[in-house]
């Protein structure tokens, strides 16, 4: 299957660490190594980026709510004195336009506005990792798996060759790697993962 550039450089992140912290250990690999480091980096600020813009959609959207209670309680007490004297009301002239024209604009405009996303659309300027980035790394930990002979209830405890890396990894992550490994037809480490979030 075809790799994006995003791919490839994530694949190569976790293959060169490997490669940095093993007796193979040369120039050229510390050079690719700092370089996919710095790929990661990038990921990192983007991933804060995206922290800032859920966190401004979170406040506008707070604001929008705010605004339909207010538009709630003022046509509700509307409602309230034209339900109370519905006669009257509904024979005055005035208080006829002022609810129809309430039920054609306000409420259309009411409506729109519901409809209408005010959040800040997550920015697409930078590249953002895909579908085939994520396929990519999952056959890059599998390349790792065959080539250090790996141990995937290790891996998914969290470590890598007896050294201790992370948190132990949930089901739903352990599901998703094998779901990933199979898009990429690689059911040998596929089959592996499955197992762990069976656990």
């Amino acid at each position: 299957m075809g790799v994006s550039v995003m791919a490839k450089l994530l694949a190569l992140a976790i293959s060169s660490w490997w490669l940095c912290f093993g007796p193979w250990s040369v120039q050229k690999v510390h050079a690719e190594y700092f370089s996919s480091v710095e790929q990661m980096r990038q990921l990192l600020k983007l991933e804060q980026t995206l922290i800032d813009h859920l966190e401004r959609y979170i406040k506008l959207h707070e604001q929008k709510i705010e605004f339909l209670q207010r538009q709630r309680d003022l046509y509700g007490k509307e409602l309230k004195e034209g339900l109370k004297r519905d006669v009257e009301y509904a024979s005055n002239p005035i208080s006829a336009f002022l609810l129809v024209n309430r039920l054609v604009s306000d409420w259309e405009r009411i409506r729109t506005f519901m409809d209408m996303d005010v959040g800040v659309k997550l920015q697409n300027n930078t590249e953002m990792p895909t579908g085939d980035d994520v396929v990519g790394v999952a056959e890059g930990l599998a390349r790792l798996q065959e080539m250090y002979q790996l141990d995937t209830k290790e891996m998914a405890s969290g470590k890598m060759l007896n050294r201790k890396l992370g948190r132990q990894l949930k089901t739903a992550e352990c599901y998703e790697i094998g779901n990933k490994l199979t898009i990429a037809t690689n059911y040998r480490y596929a089959v592996g993962w499955y197992r762990e979030a069976l656990r």
